[in-house]
């Protein structure tokens, strides 16, 4: 039984290349909470960091078809974890800016009000008394 310098048994990684579920759970459980601390890392809470986990791992049969076995299986998973983070903490931001923006009135509801206020002031003097 041969081994990786990620630790990893060269049989689980070609079954878990075919896609083989068991394989894939397998390499799951092995780098789980290196990956979690990465992500955590990044991110900065627990539940964020978790999420980027089971995202790479639910595109883990598509990413590992381009590993190339030059480097461990290990820290081509912590980069992709890392990529993973930096783009989700991206994304939260972009969320909130648009959430902050929402916030405010817009150049056209502020003229609008603006205008409609002037023509309530002007109308005021000319109703009866």
């Amino acid at each position: 039984m041969s081994r990786r310098a990620g630790g990893v048994d060269e049989a689980v990684l070609a079954r878990a290349r075919r896609l083989d579920p068991d394989a894939v759970g397998q390499l799951y459980e092995t780098f789980r909470e290196t990956l979690y601390q990465s992500a955590l890392r990044v991110v900065g809470e627990p539940q964020d960091a978790e999420e980027v986990v089971q995202d790479l791992f639910l595109a883990f049969p598509k990413k590992l078809a381009t590993f190339e076995s030059r480097g461990s299986l290990e820290g081509w998973l912590r980069r992709i974890t890392v990529r993973m983070a930096l783009a989700q903490l991206a994304d939260q931001e972009r969320r909130e800016t648009v959430h902050r923006a929402a916030a405010f009135p817009t150049q056209l509801e502020v003229t609008g009000s603006i205008a409609a206020r002037i023509d309530l002031w002007r109308a005021l003097p000319k109703l009866p008394s």
